[in-house]
């Protein structure tokens, strides 16, 4: 994951979707859907579908991604406000500044 990262840093944002996708998967399959780790990772890929564009990919990501973190960690936790403040930004980028402020 920390690879993936330093892609999107570096702006490689194809390497960095196919490394966020594989280690989603192995996640999922080894920790489970609702792990807060499996939840960061879809909030990873969540940003890198937003810089490219693919805000509806992002969306369910993100929206996925903050319940577990809610569910997990709870509305104070640093990981889960990072969740909502991209959701938001990416509501701001779809210029729906209703959902944006919600």
């Amino acid at each position: 994951k920390d690879l993936a990262e330093l892609y999107v840093l570096a702006g490689a944002y194809a390497e960095a979707e196919d490394l966020f996708c594989q280690v989603k998967k192995i996640e999922a399959t080894k920790l489970g859907v609702d792990h807060q780790s499996h939840a960061t990772t879809m909030l990873g890929l969540a940003e890198v579908y937003e810089m490219t564009g693919r805000y509806e990919h992002a969306e369910g990501l993100l929206i996925s991604a903050r319940g577990i973190l809610e569910k997990k960690l709870g509305e104070q936790d640093p990981k889960y406000i990072r969740c909502v403040t991209s959701l938001a930004g990416l509501y701001t980028s779809m210029q729906d500044y209703r959902r944006a402020r919600e």
